[in-house]
């Protein structure tokens, strides 16, 4: 998939720095382009229309100022794209939140916590 066409990344991510290492990460292994969203307002429109379908990968922090994550995860789950959630949080932590809202983490489901894995391996592994 990678060789046929250019990867195009969804990222959900507020914090701007964090936005500027992933896609730099994206663009220097995979010749990736990214579309940045740093609130999840917009993800309904990404998720209930035909405009994910130009997404191969989404990434996902956990935490946003405003609007909760697990509130999105049944559309997220539903969606059937890849969905690697980057955060601060640890996997354990993870695991138990989305065990609780969708009573076990569906199989599009990754996580990767921020600055102690390996994003790019873990995105090898997705794709």
């Amino acid at each position: 998939m990678i060789a046929d066409k250019t990867l195009n990344v969804l990222h959900f991510e507020d914090e701007k720095t964090n936005q500027m290492i992933v896609r730099h990460k994206l663009k220097n292994k995979f010749g990736a382009t990214t579309q940045t969203e740093s609130t999840l307002q917009n993800l309904d429109i990404y998720f209930k229309t035909h405009y994910i379908d130009q997404f191969d990968l989404v990434i996902c922090d956990w935490n946003f100022p405003i609007f909760n994550i697990e509130l999105k995860l049944p559309t997220l789950a539903k969606s059937g794209k890849p969905i690697l959630f980057y955060s601060c949080i640890d996997e354990c932590e993870w695991l138990e939140r989305v065990k609780k809202v969708l009573g076990k983490i569906p199989d599009n489901f990754t996580f990767n916590r921020k600055a102690c894995d390996d994003i790019i391996s873990t995105i090898r592994n997705i794709l």
